[in-house]
This record gives C-alpha cells, sequence and structure tokens, in this order.
C-alpha cells in the first residue's frame, strides 16, 4: 500500500470549516475580538457591548461624544472592518 503525500493543514482546516459552513460565523468573531485593534483604544474603552447579527454590526458606546464622532466615519468604519475581516462580512453599523 502506498502513502499518500503529506496534506497542508491550512488547506485541511479551510476544507473542513467550508463543510461546516462556519466561515462567516468566525469572520464575526474575529470582528468582536479585534475591535480595539480595528478602531483603537480610545473607542474600544468607550465601548461596553458589540455584537453582530443579520450582517450588521450592533456597537453600544458609553460616550456620546463617540457616538457621534464613529458616526460621521460609519462607512469608512464599515469598510475598515470588512478589510480587517478579509471579505464583507458587516453591510451596515448601529450606534447606541
Amino acid at each position: 500500500m502506498r502513502k499518500k503525500e503529506p496534506e497542508n493543514l491550512g488547506k485541511l482546516l479551510e476544507t473542513y470549516i467550508e463543510k461546516l459552513k462556519i466561515s462567516s460565523k468566525l469572520k464575526e468573531a474575529g470582528i468582536v475580538n479585534n475591535w480595539e485593534e480595528i478602531v483603537g483604544k480610545a473607542v474600544a474603552g468607550n465601548t461596553y457591548k458589540l455584537f453582530i447579527y443579520n450582517n450588521t454590526l450592533y456597537v453600544y458606546l458609553y460616550s456620546s461624544i463617540v457616538r457621534n464622532e464613529l458616526h460621521m466615519i460609519k462607512d469608512q468604519l464599515v469598510d475598515k472592518v470588512n478589510a480587517k475581516a478579509g471579505k464583507r462580512v458587516i453591510n451596515e453599523i448601529i450606534l447606541r
């Protein structure tokens, strides 16, 4: 019996994740876990709740000033979040 060639573990994991259809959920979790890296320490420090539902990122903030600042750059923030995810994961951001 002939042995198979070794396979790339990364490719095997990608295939497995695609079969389970959890790729988008992993991308969403990556956004939430890397929120501070995406928006910076000051904004992340004013965020107390963050989740994604139906391709919409909900961000709950302590400061109305920070909320207003983020509201002005909402479209740029959507692009930045999706760039960090590596694909289009969110379509909209709701700031509260």
